[in-house]
């Protein structure tokens, strides 16, 4: 590693957490390449741990180099075409991308060329370019052969991440269930938040109310499993509250855009805690659960009215 120059393709959001945990284990990219010159510009001087910026990729040395292309999804093929038509010495580099869905097929044109492909995916949430603590964090990883393997273990090694080796085919749903754990979890907070007003409580904010619940159920994950954390009107089959809630949820549809999708979800949801549950307890369960049926207590023409009329 320590011989390799380091280039960074793509000035956003992951480039900034990358280049300031690369910096601090020792490996100070050399360039940073960006289309916007100011993006570029600003992740190169901020952190003060890259020396030179660029919008072109001419920039880039013919030495061996280890080239980082954290730019979106959309742009890895594209971008990793525009490099193999570079005058660079491919077979001595290794281009890794780090997207959490794309395999190394967008690298195609640059394993053509001779060049060493992997992806390093960093299982972790970058919703700014704040500077994001990494170490510890899970890392999928794909590599083209055993030396591309062996560079990104190291890589791996360095930045304290744990490696998680991604079998073909397997990456997609690596990334739906990340999808799942951090994005979903956003959204049901933000509707959480949006319910918490109708309440009518001022004493303190909804983050606040909610975070001690948020971390014990983590706490509950890790210590007792999933199947044994579930709570709640559905796990205790307790229906009268389950219609109380789908009656006060179809009431604001009247008032809110935003109230069909909230009602949805928490259908979804709850429907899918039961079916957990039933797989949990096992068929000869005498559980409550498994007689409920919350879509009977719903109006069907509430339903397809407003799933139309807001899609």
């Amino acid at each position: 590693m320590a011989e390799k120059n380091i280039v960074i393709i793509g000035a956003g959001k992951v480039a900034f957490s990358l280049a300031a945990a690369l910096s601090k284990t020792g490996l100070h990219p050399s360039l940073v390449i960006s289309k916007d010159l100011g993006s570029a510009k600003r992740l190169a001087l901020e952190g003060k741990v890259i020396s030179k910026f660029s919008s072109n990729l001419n920039s880039i040395l013919k030495k061996p180099s280890l080239i980082l292309l954290t730019v979106p999804d959309s742009q890895i093929g594209k971008t990793a075409r525009l490099l193999a038509r570079q005058n660079l010495h491919h077979k001595n580099n290794t281009y890794v991308h780090f997207s959490g869905c794309l395999d190394l097929k967008p690298l195609s044109a640059l394993l053509k060329k001779g060049g060493n492909t992997g992806s390093f995916h960093i299982m972790q949430t970058f919703p700014s370019k704040d500077i994001v603590k990494i170490e510890k964090a899970f890392v999928g990883l794909e590599y083209s052969n055993p030396t591309t393997k062996k560079l990104l273990l190291k890589l791996a090694s360095d930045l304290k991440l744990r490696p998680l080796e991604i079998p073909a085919g397997g990456k997609v749903y690596y990334h739906i269930a990340g999808v799942f754990i951090s994005n979903f979890l956003v959204s049901n907070f933000a509707m959480a938040e949006e319910l918490f007003k109708y309440s009518g409580i001022k004493g303190a904010p909804a983050y606040k109310v909610f975070e001690p619940l948020l971390l014990t159920t983590v706490r509950n994950i890790k210590k007792y499993g999933v199947m044994n954390s579930f709570s709640g009107p559905m796990q205790r089959g307790d229906e009268d509250t389950l219609k109380l809630h789908l009656s006060a949820l179809e009431k604001r549809i009247k008032d809110e855009k935003t109230a069909i999708k909230t009602l949805l979800n928490y259908l979804n949801q709850t429907m899918a805690i039961g079916e957990f549950i039933r797989m949990r307890e096992g068929p000869n369960s005498d559980s409550k659960v498994r007689d409920l049926n919350l879509i009977k207590h719903l109006n069907p023409l509430t339903l397809f009215d407003y799933i139309l009329k807001y899609p």
